[in-house]
């Protein structure tokens, strides 16, 4: 079999509520919920935090989706239905009856259909259908059958890896035609589908989930009934917190790794002399620096063209009073760009369901390119500890300057990547400041790290009446600063690319 997207045709059957045909007592039970809308409303609400979210994860989306209800609930089902945005239209609420009548039309001019079975409250992992799409079966396949996967028990909030010899997470594999032509194949009981020609998905392929309006699948059930270690069984609790959400977040499409901003708004230096410590407190100074952060660094936040960041804007706790009175001067803002005294808990709360982050330093008067946060995240190397970016531009908003910057030595515009676990632990990458001495650490430390310098021009430094570190002439006496842009419609260009307006030049 050939692995191309044109000709296989991979459909979800995932029936919602359908009498259940598989034992007495479920059959007996499932009268009680067929029809009925508190059930109803809670297991739309299952599908629609669980399985839809997995179906959309899912990173190949050439498939169809139909949750098949039981025709005579339909106007409960679909009154249910509007308390929700509307789905993806690949993926449908339909009548049972409905199924083949939309399959058949989806097969034309395939050769292959893989029905997938999928419970409406559990999930597949994200790259499942790319896995279908690529993996070639053995010409007399019938069924792949995923023994290995996870159990849910949202009720006790446990997440175990688990085994079923011959589980109900399956796909059938039809020649189309023979599918068109009424050819069906099936199976009786939970043990059926491994005495079909199969062949096995050898890797975790799935969440069952367990929860208080499943009557197919127990948690407690399946830890307490001793079906033995070649048929089914409970194998080991995921405990730790990020271990457990990275998992979830493979099935659910969470990304796993975050951008976070780390802004200096008013934190000491400590430098004997220094102006900035005696003026930083203060209501004058604050009003000013925030005035300078609204108008060139926040529109560089706010047109991230990837907003999974969170922007932490670190201020020194005496002066809270002062800063909650500057932000009353403007609108509210986004709800993951925060003001925060305290730098490092913060940190720690953002981070906790994610696997790895990027801790991105920006000084709250410079301006990153709006695709930053999309670089940085795109880059898939595990190894790597540490991003640097040496070329940018300055612009003097006093003298309305515009120069090209490149700085051959670790400046203020970097990334660290941070193993949740390892940051959560204690360990911390030794951050760089101006001091010469420090510059020359940092530089013994990169020789020691995976690293990697972006060449383009990715950030603008300003130059501003209140700024204590940069002064042009200084920059080009030092040649960081390069040459002057004097062309004002490449200045222009270059305030466009970074989403600022033109009116900053004059």
């Amino acid at each position: 079999m050939a692995s191309s997207t044109s000709n296989k045709r991979i459909a979800f059957k995932i029936p919602f509520n359908l009498p259940m045909k598989i034992v007495a007592e479920i059959i007996a039970r499932s009268s009680q919920w067929i029809m009925d809308t508190e059930w109803i409303r809670h297991r739309i609400n299952i599908f629609m935090t669980y399985t839809l979210n997995s179906l959309k994860a899912q990173t190949n989306q050439s498939f169809v989706a139909y949750i098949l209800y039981y025709t005579p609930s339909e106007t409960l089902i679909l009154n249910e239905l509007k308390q929700y945005p509307s789905l993806p239209k690949h993926i449908q609420f339909i009548r049972e009856e409905d199924y083949d009548k939309l399959i058949n039309p989806y097969l034309t001019n395939s050769l292959f259909y893989y029905e997938v079975e999928l419970g409406s409250d559990d999930l597949y992992h994200k790259n499942f259908v790319q896995y279908l799409f690529d993996y070639t079966p053995k010409p007399t396949t019938k069924i792949l059958i995923c023994q290995d996967g996870y159990v849910l028990s949202s009720q006790d909030n446990i997440l175990a890896e688990y085994f079923n010899f011959s589980s109900c997470f399956n796909c059938w594999i039809y020649k189309s035609t023979d599918y068109l032509n009424g050819i069906r194949y099936s199976y009786q009981g939970y043990t059926g589908a491994i005495l079909l020609e199969h062949e096995i998905i050898p890797w975790r392929a799935y969440i069952n989930h367990s929860h208080k309006t499943n009557l197919a699948f127990s948690y407690q059930f399946e830890t307490t009934t001793p079906w033995g270690k070649d048929l089914a069984y409970v194998g080991k609790i995921i405990n730790d917190p990020t271990e457990k959400q990275s998992l979830l977040n493979e099935f659910l499409g969470i990304p796993t790794k975050l951008a976070i901003f780390h802004i200096k708004f008013n934190i000491a230096y400590n430098v004997p002399g220094n102006k900035f410590e005696e003026a930083r407190l203060t209501q004058e100074w604050i009003d000013y620096r925030l005035d300078i952060f609204m108008k060139y660094t926040y529109p560089s936040l706010i047109h991230q063209t990837n907003q999974n960041f969170i922007a932490l804007i670190h201020y020194d706790v005496q002066s809270e009073k002062e800063i909650k009175t500057s932000l009353m001067r403007y609108p509210d803002i986004p709800p993951h760009i925060k003001f925060v005294p305290d730098i490092d808990n913060a940190i720690k709360i953002e981070i906790q369901n994610y696997t790895s982050f990027l801790l991105i330093h920006l000084d709250s008067d410079n301006i990153f390119h709006p695709t930053i946060v999309d670089k940085f995240l795109s880059l898939d190397n595990p190894d790597l500890q540490y991003i640097i970016c040496q070329a940018g531009y300055i612009l003097d908003a006093t003298t309305h300057q515009f120069a090209y910057y490149h700085h051959p030595m670790p400046n203020t515009f970097y990334a660290f990547i941070y193993s949740t676990k390892d940051y959560l632990s204690g360990y911390r990458i030794p951050i760089p400041t101006n001091a010469y001495g420090d510059i020359i650490n940092q530089f013994q430390y990169l020789s020691k790290v995976n690293y990697i310098n972006f060449a383009d021009p990715l950030f603008i430094i300003t130059i501003h009446e209140k700024v204590m570190t940069n002064v042009l002439t200084d920059m080009f006496y030092s040649q960081t600063a390069r040459y002057l842009i004097d062309d004002p419609n490449e200045q222009s260009r270059i305030l466009k690319e970074f989403e600022l307006p033109t009116a900053l030049l004059p």
